[in-house]
């Protein structure tokens, strides 16, 4: 019987998610982490902000990096209120699909600017990658 997570028993698409809960920032949030070893590509690219106290407003919300393995995906002041989309649409229907980057273990770094305070409050950020192989 084979392992269970064996690379033969994978399923051919992964949303890979990150959630992270900003408090009153004012200044650059920076996110790193890595991509699941064990799919090879990167193929889409979706963020969602919800609002944990007060009124979330991400018309400003830049990135001030974002970057797959060293290659820039969104430039400097990429307003994220481009990517950012509603509890409405499926998940399927929410990610930037221009993406074909590498993923198995490729480091991932992101920079939201929060510079002119988009919200007094408490917010979560979910960043989800398409991964597949």
């Amino acid at each position: 019987m084979s392992e269970l997570g064996a690379v033969g028993n994978l399923r051919k698409v992964k949303y890979q998610s990150v959630e992270v809960d900003v408090v009153n920032n004012t200044d650059d949030f920076k996110l790193s982490f890595e991509t699941d070893r064990l799919y090879a590509k990167v193929k889409g690219i979706a963020i969602q902000f919800i609002p944990l106290s007060g009124t979330l407003n991400t018309d400003f919300l830049k990135f001030s990096k974002f970057e797959i393995q060293g290659r820039e995906i969104y430039p400097n002041d990429f307003y994220v209120k481009h990517l950012d989309t509603s509890n409405d649409v499926p998940l399927n229907k929410k990610f930037d699909l221009e993406v074909d980057e590498p993923a198995n273990s490729s480091k991932v770094d992101v920079t939201l600017r929060d510079h002119i305070a988009v919200q007094v409050g408490t917010y979560k950020v979910i960043l989800t990658l398409k991964l597949e192989n």
